[in-house]
C-alpha cells in the first residue's frame, strides 16, 4: 500500500459528521496536530515523543576478550548439547583470531 492511501485512510478514519465529511476530517486533523505539538513540550507524561524505544537492546554483557564484551539478547531455543560441527568450530576460531585486539 502507497504512503498517500494509507494517509488517505487515516483521514477517513477521521470522519464523524457524514453529512460535512470535509469539516469533520479538517476538525479532528487540527486537534490531532495541536496535541501532538503540546505533547512535545510536556515533563512526566510518556508521549509519542519521549517514549522508550521498543527494541531497546539492554542484554547480557560478558566480561573478558573484546569480542565477548558486546550486549547481545538471544533469540531462539537454547540447545542443551552445545556441540559443534568441526566446521563451525573452525569459523569461530578464525573469526576469534582475526577480530580480536588482545591477540594481535
Amino acid at each position: 500500500m502507497y504512503p498517500i492511501e494509507r494517509f488517505l485512510g487515516t483521514l477517513k478514519r477521521y470522519v464523524s459528521n457524514r453529512a460535512q465529511p470535509e469539516g469533520s476530517i479538517a476538525e479532528a486533523y487540527i486537534l490531532k496536530e495541536c496535541i501532538t505539538f503540546c505533547s512535545m513540550y510536556l515533563d512526566g507524561i510518556e508521549t509519542v515523543h519521549n517514549r522508550r524505544e521498543r527494541n531497546e537492546d539492554s542484554g547480557e554483557c560478558s566480561k573478558g576478550l573484546t569480542v565477548f564484551t558486546q550486549t547481545a539478547r538471544p533469540t531462539g531455543c537454547r540447545r542443551i548439547d552445545g556441540e559443534l560441527s568441526d566446521e563451525l568450530r573452525d569459523i569461530a576460531h578464525w573469526y576469534l583470531l582475526y577480530n580480536t585486539l588482545e591477540l594481535e
